[in-house]
């Protein structure tokens, strides 16, 4: 999976990257009745189809585990590009760094 084709689960299922096992199954529950491709009011087939496997990844320990590797990294990228389009930098841990840090903690 490149970082072009990365969904966020998380996101599509609407919860946390802390979410436990119960809410998962209640919000894929969720979003599954609702974009069932039988649903005639508000049925997405595609949709659906992302929605099945981000439930199928999530509830899997190993695969939620291998995935929240990833999920890192492009969390990650992303907040280094949003730092760059703002203009701004990201933390760096440096002697110097730490130490104007540290003093606020003192």
């Amino acid at each position: 999976m490149t970082a072009s084709e990365f969904i966020d689960y998380y996101e599509v299922l609407e919860i946390s990257p802390r979410a436990n096992s119960e809410t998962i199954e209640r919000m894929f529950r969720y979003f599954a009745q609702r974009y069932h491709p039988d649903n005639s009011q508000a049925g997405d087939r595609s949709r659906f189809d992302v929605i099945v496997e981000a439930h199928n990844t999530l509830r899997d320990p190993l695969r939620r585990a291998r995935y929240d590797i990833q999920y890192q990294v492009q969390s990650s990228a992303r907040s280094k590009l949003v730092d760059e389009l703002n203009g701004t930098k990201t933390w760096q841990d440096t002697p110097t760094s730490r130490a104007s840090c540290c003093r606020f903690y003192m």
